[in-house]
């Protein structure tokens, strides 16, 4: 759902963590305004989570990713809200985002 470009990478606001919590952010919102399960939100949000931890190299950063989430959930909510992604889509891609592999 959401598109990030290799230019934004070199920037601290383009860090790994920066960039998932956006890429996942859109997918979580989206979903959740499709009405997917409770269960499946907060155990995605759970993953996601643990990832953005992971994936951080500081405190700074981990807010960075923080607050870029919580934009992305409002924009993938909006723009599903709108149909400008389908219910259908939004839910295949919470899907997907549960199948990749926990971060170790």
């Amino acid at each position: 759902l959401a598109l990030v470009g290799p230019a934004h990478a070199l920037s601290p606001e383009g860090s790994p963590a920066v960039l998932e919590a956006t890429r996942t952010g859109e997918i979580v919102g989206a979903a959740a305004a499709c009405r997917a399960p409770d269960e499946r939100l907060i155990a995605i949000g759970r993953k996601v989570i643990h990832g953005i931890r992971a994936m951080a190299r500081s405190e700074a950063e981990l807010e960075r990713a923080r607050v870029r989430h919580e934009q992305a959930v409002q924009r993938g909510a909006a723009k599903a809200k709108a149909g400008q992604v389908s219910c259908e889509a939004a839910l295949a891609a919470l899907t997907a985002l549960e199948r990749e592999p926990s971060p170790s």
